[in-house]
């Protein structure tokens, strides 16, 4: 029997998992070839492929995530793995039974026939279409059913996220489908069809890690080793023993290199595959000394990692595309190298990968090299406007990144109405949608919208470019069924209106611009520049956007939200019984004021005054007083220049702390930002 030393079995492992050299491969081939790749953090798929494909495409990967090509789902160890469509029912079969075994153990307060009954509740909610977590639990609260039959009730009913939910943008795993509906399942499996399941992960299992001994794959997949042995003896194996005597079985005909052979430097993600404990014994990659500068112990986390020499050599951060190792910080133990490989030609070598072109513009902060902006009639031209200044402009002169601009209407050269009354006619028509990066769609007055234009815009977001609307221009996007679920702003002027004609999205109105994911929107006029800006600083990082909003002239970035421009009038009462008393308090809000005081002017007892006041003014009297003050406060600090301490008195509110807390409370920006925004020309302003 062979004996395979610890660097035959590095080399091996290197190999299969195309980390000695990167693969010509698709990417559901490449799932295939690797086991799947572990993606609780969602970006580490993208992060995990990069290192191991030659030209790999982050974009390409979203779309098959939103094609279903390539699907995410609960598989070994009860964790998110990317899957290709064709593995995902074997994956999920070999592991069903001793996941189920493993829930109902360590959930005391389930039953199986609870899990039966949430997995039905969860079907008939999932059919008609993904929901998000808080939906689904909701739902089996409303059923009665235990608060634990979440998430296990995966084990029951096949799930899987739902794009956006699991892409680079949005990694989180929150909106669930049924695999069924989604075409990646085939329905529950028989015992004869669970066991060949089993026996061809722990072959997939081989080919993607081995050699390996039973323990090895029983740790993979999350079986009793009993399992995994049973599985391994119906595949015909070589055999090995490894330096402390170890049996070791491998399929034939996969590769074991030559252990000298080099090992190129690669950076990996969180959670990569070769490093997890949990499926194998990887000391030969990571020793077990180093094991804590990469996984944290006191919850699930992981450290990006780089490999010199086929072994762990310490963790890596980014800075706008630039890979750097971590350095130590302050108070903190440093991230130090592995011994024996802090050498200068190994630091040396890690330097020159920094500029590595293969692997970088994955990580950089930026994939957007291309902007298409969709106009329609009766078209916005101030927001319009603001996608040419941020967007469409060449500012190389400034050292600023140039982007491929196009304007796209319904036709090539067919002009476009808009409100102010002139015409634009722009030179591309919807096709040109199909290629960009990112997709802006400019305010309109319309709420009728061309199909073909919904077609289109459904298309770039489906294909997995990010999706930017500014103003009305949300409108499209609902029209087009994407904010099912999603986070969204608009103009506050049309908030109510949004609402009622897509209840399903998610209205945050008080917000300057609503960043999920690969969908961004701005609210009216101007906050449209505050969401460009906003996508250019998360895309091409905040020097770049710093410095197109100096040549804006512009701040690069605003504090509070829409509230501070809104007039935010306290009801008024609807009786004639309180208005001296609150004609009274409006004269005098520098005053403290107590309910008692207050319902011995108006004659009342203290019970009968506060539920009058409720009752006609819609509000309590604390409240009502503290937005009269917030509105006064508003009126000195927009007309005069008076001190904060000055205008905490004749408010009322006592001191400038009190002052400050009530009024971004009521409108999400501090009293020094809100006049810095609206004060009066100097020559306008009343005297103090």
């Amino acid at each position: 029997m062979r004996l395979l030393t610890a660097d035959d079995s590095l080399r091996a492992l290197l190999a299969r998992q195309l980390l000695l050299e990167r693969a010509d491969l698709g990417v559901p081939r490449a799932l295939e070839r690797l086991g799947g790749l572990q993606t609780q953090h969602a970006p580490s798929g993208y992060l995990g492929l990069a290192a191991r494909l030659r030209g790999f495409d982050r974009a390409a990967l979203t779309a098959m995530l939103h094609d279903g090509r390539v699907v995410q789902t609960w598989a070994m160890r009860s964790t998110i793995h990317m899957l290709s469509r064709r593995d995902h029912p074997t994956f999920t079969a070999a592991v069903r039974d001793e996941q189920r075994a493993e829930w109902l153990r360590l959930r005391r307060d389930v039953t199986g026939d609870d899990m039966t009954a949430a997995a039905a509740a969860v079907a008939d909610l999932l059919a008609g279409g993904p929901r998000r977590h808080t939906e689904i639990t909701a739902e089996l609260a409303a059923r009665g059913l235990p608060a634990g039959t979440f998430p296990g009730v995966q084990h029951w009913v096949p799930l899987v996220r739902v794009p956006p939910a699991g892409t680079w943008t949005t990694p989180r795993a929150h909106v669930y489908g049924l695999a069924a509906r989604r075409g990646r399942d085939t329905g529950d499996p028989g015992e004869d069809a669970v066991q060949q399941a089993r026996v061809e992960l722990a072959r997939r299992y081989l080919r993607a890690f081995g050699p390996a001994s039973a323990p090895d794959v029983a740790r993979f997949a999350g079986w009793p080793v009993r399992v995994a042995r049973t599985a391994l003896g119906e595949l015909d194996l070589r055999r090995f023993r490894d330096e402390d005597g170890t049996e070791l079985v491998d399929v034939p005909r996969a590769p074991l290199p030559d252990p000298r052979t080099p090992a190129p430097v690669r950076f990996l993600g969180p959670f990569d595959a070769v490093l997890l404990l949990a499926h194998a014994a990887r000391g030969r990659i990571l020793p077990a000394a180093h094991r804590h500068l990469v996984f944290a112990t006191s919850r699930p986390r992981s450290a990006p990692t780089f490999l010199v020499a086929g072994r762990v050599a310490g963790t890596w951060t980014h800075d706008d595309g630039r890979v750097r190792p971590r350095r130590r910080r302050r108070g903190r133990a440093p991230h130090r190298l592995v011994r024996g490989l802090t050498t200068a030609g190994s630091r040396r070598r890690v330097a020159g990968t920094t500029v590595d072109g293969r692997f970088l513009p994955l990580y950089r902060r930026s994939m957007l090299r291309s902007v298409s902006v969709l106009v329609l009639d009766e078209l916005a031209v101030f927001e319009f406007g603001v996608l040419c200044e941020v967007f469409g402009l060449d500012r190389s002169d400034d050292g600023l990144p140039v982007l491929d601009w196009s304007v796209c209407g319904i036709e090539a050269g067919r002009p476009v109405t808009t409100k102010s009354g002139v015409t634009i006619t722009p030179e591309h028509g919807l096709d040109a949608l199909a290629g960009a990066d990112l997709v802006c769609v400019a305010a309109t007055a319309l709420r009728e919208f061309p199909a073909a234009a919904l077609d289109a815009v459904r298309a770039a977001h489906a294909r997995g470019a990010t999706v930017l609307s500014v103003c009305s221009g949300v409108f499209v996007l609902g029209a087009a069924g994407l904010l099912a679920g999603r986070r969204c702003t608009v103009h506050w002027k049309h908030a109510d209106e949004l609402r009622a004609a897509h209840p399903e999205a998610r209205v945050e109105e008080d917000a300057l611009y609503v960043d999920d994911g690969d969908l961004v929107t701005g609210a009216g006029t101007a906050a449209g520049i505050d969401a460009c800006l906003h996508l250019v600083r998360r895309e091409l990082g905040g020097a770049v956007a710093n410095g197109i909003a100096r040549r804006m002239v512009v701040p690069p970035q605003r504090e509070g939200g829409q509230r501070q421009f809104v007039e935010l009038p306290v009801p008024e009462c609807t009786a004639d019984s309180l208005a001296p008393v609150l004609a009274w308090l409006l004269e005098n809000l520098d005053r403290e004021h107590t309910v008692a005081g207050l319902a011995r002017r108006a004659a009342m007892s203290e019970r009968t005054f506060a539920r009058r006041f409720v009752e006609e003014t819609g509000t309590t009297p604390h409240r009502w007083i503290s937005a009269q003050r917030v509105l006064h406060a508003r009126t000195l600090l927009e007309e005069t220049d008076l001190g904060m301490d000055a205008v905490a008195t004749r408010t009322g509110f006592g001191t400038a702390a009190l002052l400050r807390h009530h009024f971004r409370r009521a409108l999400g920006v501090s009293p020094a930002d809100y006049r810095s925004t609206f004060r009066c020309h100097r020559d306008e302003r009343r005297p103090a």
